[in-house]
């Protein structure tokens, strides 16, 4: 089974090979009750016959009985591991025991109901690994409500026909256990039960695992399990042939291989893979079908998919430090691997075209623009993504493209801190679900925050049901500025959900930016106010006079540049500077070129938490010295903006500050002004549409867990100090000067109190909304506004919670 083109470790790794080897055995163990109790093998014993004292003996005359029915993808792999494990008292007792727990399995229908294998499959096996692809274990909940979204949406499909699904193609090109593909299974058989006036389950399962689904991998052990899994959901039916293949990733013969990525896409509207192999057969140039019956040569051709549904990998090549990506490969071969993969993205970036590279997104963001090139017009996609699919600015190009290219029918966001804000089970990345529809018009996209997610499957398909209820009922309704209402879900007196709907427009306006911008809040109302501040500089129906910090900096570019024209560090090509050259380094950056390596004494600072970061002016006595050359305390600024390293919003009181002196910074982004300037800009990002403003900035990692990355404060907003009387900014530093020392409360905590019209957030805003023609005091209009504003906002999970609590 370790061969070249199956991602495992070297024989060193022994542990690792002989959990693989008992797991696929004890996969073939559960199959086989799951066949002796449906009787569709005959004269086949169940598991409680086992003979105690020849255990491999019995199974290979059983599995022999097997193999003469079909079954092969399942049974000959665990058969020929079967066969090489030596005669020993020990490991008798362990298949016995495997025995026993598998015919518990099946007897209490655990297996089915709750993925038994696929859970121990991602458990026992996939900790290494994971850690070089980023694979994760998709939540049945969260499988069941992407699917049941997902084919809700498809184009002509007559559900009472079997003839009529016979004709679809869904494909899961890295289908690991098989719980996704399980999922779109289960939902083909509801719509096709519930539309037909008599149902044929016999003949519809073996449609679908015959005919509609496919499922790809790199791992033979996770094909194992998903050709499994797909014949357990009905073993009574005996099937063919599957449609699961392994494909290759590594070095065969000279070649680099990137499994499902190598995919082409035919002018006779089909795909096809360069090679791809049985479970038990060796890599052809013309693959070979993974049938139930053993190895059957085709001229392998598959048609463009319908729906691919998918939770890709998401490693990243990384740019800080040493890149996980297939870690686990020998160094020679990951190099290769890696060019390709390289040279794939060059290839794809010219040929769709996009706007810019995407290199440093990760995995994901080219199995999902290999997914869009493969599908159907009109085909839909299915994917579990990280969250800063919606936010982060490697993405951009990517997201900008698709959002062009079609509909993005509905995005939900893991709003849920208990699970990690994931819709995956074994990590604490923050995820979406992504439904979208190629080659699509439609004036809306559904945005779904999930406060608790789903427990069942049960409790998925109802809410997958609430959530196509309210976008029916929302499609029609706005609020004039682009987005419904905010629709709460229920289950039981506790929030589920928050569902809103916002135009296609605003969607596509945002998309190459940040997401976040229009949709970053788990209400209408916070995300609507925020893409107003960005594109209206309105907030309530009062214009703020604002101005965007590439053109605040520009406008000072002769002054700025003073400083430059003495160092030693080379203008731009075109000879003159962009906004992002004025402001300060990141981590790596500082500690290279800046800390300790000129004779310029600068103060600087090192962290970012309650203590450093918690009043609008920084204490002195947070800051430490250091030397460094002109180039470096060029970029010293006076405000100071988190993001440089990510931070988490539970643990900080202010999100700017501002220093007396110019302070260089590894946590912080810097930006050169003047004193008075930067108590200004620094109060007005602490106020708090300041503080939704620059939220809607944010690239989300793991729930509170954020960073604001400089390519993204081409968006960040700042007060048009040329605009302000002299009388506003006499009353901004007179404010500033009577709160800048307060040790401000957690981000949350000032949010309650202000909505009780307390504490020191509360004074600021009153203050600053007045100065611009919005009092909060005498207006009970404009006060009750304020206050949702408050209350929703420090119902935000990523200001309210940690993981750690």
């Amino acid at each position: 089974m370790n061969n070249r083109s199956t991602p495992v470790r070297p024989s060193a790794d022994i542990l690792t090979e002989v959990k693989t080897a008992l797991f696929m055995i004890a996969n073939a163990m559960i199959v086989h009750e799951a066949l002796a109790s449906s009787g569709v093998v005959k004269h086949l014993n169940p598991l409680v016959g086992v003979d105690g004292k020849d255990p491999c003996g019995w199974f290979k005359q059983e599995w022999d009985k097997i193999l003469k029915t079909n079954y092969g993808p399942i049974f000959e792999p665990a058969l020929k591991l079967l066969e090489a494990i030596p005669s020993h008292p020990q490991l008798s007792s362990i298949l016995l025991e495997m025995a026993r727990v598998a015919r518990e399995a099946v007897s209490t229908m655990a297996v089915f109901k709750q993925d038994l294998a696929g859970r121990l499959y991602h458990t026992l096996l996939l900790r290494d690994i994971a850690k070089s692809l980023a694979t994760y274990y998709t939540s049945i909940p969260a499988a069941t409500l992407l699917a049941r979204l997902a084919f809700n949406i498809l184009d002509s499909v007559d559900w009472s026909e079997i003839s009529s699904i016979s004709k679809l193609c869904v494909a899961d090109f890295a289908c690991g256990s098989g719980t996704l593909l399980s999922a779109a299974y289960t939902e083909m058989v509801d719509k096709y039960i519930v539309s037909s006036a008599q149902s044929d389950l016999k003949n519809i399962h073996k449609v679908l695992l015959e005919e509609v689904l496919w499922g790809f991998d790199v791992l033979d052990y996770a094909l194992h399990l998903a050709s499994a899994t797909l014949v357990l959901r009905d073993p009574r039916i005996s099937i063919t042939h599957t449609n699961t293949f392994v494909l290759p990733l590594g070095v065969i013969d000279g070649v680099a291989y990137l499994g499902s990525l190598d995919l082409e896409v035919w002018e006779d509207d089909h795909i096809v893979f360069p090679i791809a192999k049985t479970l038990y057969g060796v890599p052809k140039k013309k693959p070979e079908e993974a049938t139930i019956k053993g190895k059957v040569q085709t001229g392998f051709k598959m048609q463009r998919p319908d729906v691919v549904i998918m939770n890709p990998p998401f490693a990243r090549t990384g740019n800080v430090g040493k890149s996980v990506l297939f870690g686990y490969m020998p160094d020679a071969e990951r190099k290769e691997v890696l060019d390709k993969l390289r040279k794939l993205g060059e290839s794809m970036r010219n040929k769709l075209p996009l706007s810019s590279g995407f290199g440093r997104a990760g995995e994901a963001a080219y199995f999902l623009l290999k997914s869009f090139t493969a599908l159907k017009n009109r085909g839909v996609l299915a994917f579990v993504l990280p969250r800063v699919f919606l936010s982060g600015s490697d993405w951009s190009s990517v997201r900008e493209f698709i959002v062009k290219k079609g509909w993005l029918a509905h995005i939900i966001v893991s709003d849920d801190p208990k699970k990690y804000w994931a819709w995956s089970e074994n990590t604490n990345l923050s995820e979406i679900l992504l439904v979208y529809k190629k080659s699509c018009k439609n004036s809306k996209t559904t945005v779904t925050f999930v406060r608790r997610r789903p427990e069942s499957a049960l409790e998925a398909k109802i809410l997958a049901d609430r959530i196509m209820n309210i976008t029916q009922r929302l499609q029609t309704t706005s609020s004039g500025l682009g987005y419904s209402r905010t629709e709460i879900v229920k289950v039981g007196g506790s929030v589920l959900a928050f569902v809103y709907v916002v135009d296609e427009k605003i969607i596509k306006d945002v998309s190459g930016a940040n997401l976040n911008l229009a949709l970053g809040f788990h209400t209408a109302e916070l995300s609507s106010m925020a893409y107003m501040l960005y594109k209206q500089h309105e907030l309530l129906g009062v214009k703020l006079p604002l101005k965007p910090l590439p053109q605040y900096l520009l406008e000072r570019r002769a002054e700025l540049d003073k400083c430059f024209e003495k160092s030693k560090e080379r203008k731009k090509s075109k000879g003159v500077r962009e906004f992002e050259d004025y402001i300060g380094y990141d981590v790596a950056q500082v500690r290279r070129k800046c800390l300790d390596k000129g004779d310029i004494p600068v103060k600087v600072l090192m962290e970012i938490n309650m203590d450093t970061f918690s009043s609008i002016e920084i204490d002195p006595h947070f800051l430490n010295s250091t030397r460094v050359p002109l180039e470096c305390f060029c970029r010293a600024g006076r405000l100071h903006i988190p993001g440089v390293a990510r931070f988490r919003l539970t643990t900080i009181g202010v999100v700017a500050a501002c220093t007396e002196e110019p302070t260089i910074s590894q946590v912080t982004w810097t930006v050169p002004m003047s004193l008075e300037e930067a108590k200004i800009q620094a109060l007005w990002l602490n106020t708090t549409p300041g503080l939704l403003h620059i939220l809607s900035l944010r690239q989300d990692s793991a729930g509170g867990y954020v960073q604001i990355k400089k390519e993204t404060l081409r968006s960040l907003l700042l007060l048009d100090d040329k605009r302000l009387s002299y009388e506003q900014r006499k009353a901004l530093l007179d404010l500033v000067d009577k709160t800048k020392k307060i040790k401000m409360d957690r981000l949350a905590n000032q949010l309650e109190e202000a909505s009780r019209k307390q504490g020191i957030r509360y004074k600021i805003d009153k203050v600053f909304l007045k100065l611009f023609g919005l009092d909060v005091e005498e207006d009970l209009e404009a006060w009750q506004k304020m206050k949702e504003i408050y209350e929703q906002l420090a119902n935000e999970t990523l200001l309210q919670w940690s993981p750690q609590n």
